[in-house]
């Protein structure tokens, strides 16, 4: 009698194991419609019409960077100071390059947005971290920003 008893109990736990499972692996599937594009992000970047003007900008601030270091800069100063001020002065540096490439970011990414809604595209990824896709979206969205 205690056997037949194990023995349905351990049927029943089995039985609510191999259930529980089915079920978990029905909530983690995948949908179904879930759909995958690159893009190029670089290359976006380097061809909307706001590119020439950030380039000459940010050569602009490397110049000024540069003056910077050298007029902070004097002989008497040992070289943990000379660090400090490197150190400074190419902070100050990104972050103005941060600033001026912000925006542009944004606008790509709004238009990165607008193309996947448009198609239906669930996720849109770098084309750098993808070895194939069969959709890539780069000219959509640079059509777009144009």
């Amino acid at each position: 009698m205690k056997k037949q008893f194990l023995a349905i109990i351990c049927s029943a736990f089995f039985m609510l194991g191999i259930g529980s499972t089915a079920s978990a692996a029905e909530v983690y599937q995948p949908a179904a419609t879930s759909s995958v594009a690159t893009i190029n992000y670089q290359y976006v970047l380097a061809n909307i019409p706001e590119s020439k003007t950030i380039q000459q900008s940010m050569a602009k601030l490397s110049e000024e960077a540069q003056k910077d270091f050298e007029k902070s800069v004097n002989e008497k100063m040992n070289p943990e100071e000379i660090q400090k001020v490197r150190i400074r002065v190419a902070t100050d540096l990104r972050q103005k390059q941060i600033d001026l490439v912000k925006p542009v970011q944004e606008k790509i990414n709004n238009a990165i947005q607008q193309v996947a809604q448009q198609h239906g595209y669930t996720v849109v990824v770098g084309s750098d971290v993808v070895l194939y896709t069969s959709v890539d979206i780069t000219d959509e969205v640079l059509n777009a920003i144009k």
